[in-house]
């Protein structure tokens, strides 16, 4: 471990200074990294239930706002397509969505030590998981309630699926709330030259992690990593473009290139499919549960919905 003693000239009082990997190391594994791991695994359960809630909100909604089967489609395709018959603002939401879901894995690596980074970013992707059982089970308890409240102020009726939608949002509501508590990434704070507050951070991770007091952690100054420390570096929109330059531009050349398509083509594939799976899926259920229980093939029985459900107003409403 890169740990060396030196001797302050001022005085004779002797201080550790150490690389922030090594400091991260030695502030231990414990509580705080679990709760944090906790917050970030909130975040990321709301990520998938907001962006996989439309699948049970339309077929519930129909009726208030009757929708088509093309206009189900057509909101389920929003978030992919920009802006359509005014509705950008399901856009920002989708826009404001995909911050988290990327940013927070970051943020939950870097308050980890490199011993335990891999498997506590594997820990939080569970909530992924989590979060795919979670919103049925939401679903499933509030969707069948039978209330209606109008709301002439804002012209509509409240019912049950617009509860479901604010439930979905009960989670970003919880990690926005628990963020204010926490501090910037001791990386981060690390690679900007604020020294100071990232070991502040570093200590407080040791801090509750040992149940000792701040002033016991061994180390007393960080060794910067960043090797250009300056403030007039970290500042600057043409740095940034720089740096994002340099980081993004050996992608797309030799011996990069080959496995970038590849990963792209995958990842296409993936959402391309699974999207649709998880946006339709209880629009079959809810047709093969309607189905008169002649034997028929499932193609039939949605050609049969499809173009029932193509009519202005939904039968069954």
């Amino acid at each position: 471990m890169a740990v060396k003693h030196v001797v302050k000239e001022s005085g004779n009082k002797n201080f550790t200074a150490a690389a922030l990997d090594d400091a991260m190391l030695l502030s231990g594994f414990g509580v705080y990294n679990m709760l944090h791991m906790l917050m970030c695994g909130i975040i990321l359960m709301g990520v998938i239930m907001q962006s996989l809630a439309l699948g049970y909100v339309m077929p519930a909604a129909q009726c208030d706002l009757d929708l088509t089967l093309q206009q189900r489609g057509w909101l389920a395709a929003i978030p992919f397509m920009g802006d359509y018959n005014n509705r950008i603002y399901n856009t920002v939401n989708d826009m404001a969505t995909s911050g988290p879901s990327a940013v927070v894995y970051t943020y939950l690596g870097e308050f980890n030590n490199l011993r335990h980074r891999d498997k506590m970013v594997a820990f939080g992707s569970s909530f992924v998981g989590i979060g795919t059982v979670v919103l049925p089970a939401v679903s499933w308890l509030i969707l069948p309630m039978e209330f209606y409240y109008p709301l002439p102020l804002l012209g509509i009726a409240y019912r049950s699926w617009r509860l479901l939608v604010v439930a979905c949002a009960l989670p970003y509501a919880l990690g926005a709330v628990l963020l204010m508590f926490y501090p910037d990434s001791p990386k981060f704070l690390n690679a900007v030259g604020r020294l100071e507050e990232c070991l502040e951070v570093v200590k407080k991770i040791y801090s509750v992690n040992q149940c000792k007091p701040k002033e016991s952690f061994e180390v007393k100054t960080l060794i910067s990593d960043n090797q250009n420390n300056k403030k007039e570096n970290n500042r600057g929109i043409m740095t940034l473009l720089h740096s994002v330059r340099e980081q993004t531009l050996p992608l797309f050349k030799k011996p990069l290139l080959p496995w970038t398509c590849l990963t792209c083509f995958v990842q296409f594939g993936i959402f391309a499919t699974t999207n649709g799976f998880y946006v339709w899926f209880p629009t079959v259920l809810n047709s093969l549960a309607n189905h008169n229980g002649d034997e028929s093939s499932i193609c039939a029985i949605l050609d049969a919905t499809k173009a029932h459900g193509n009519t202005t107003v939904v039968s069954h409403c």
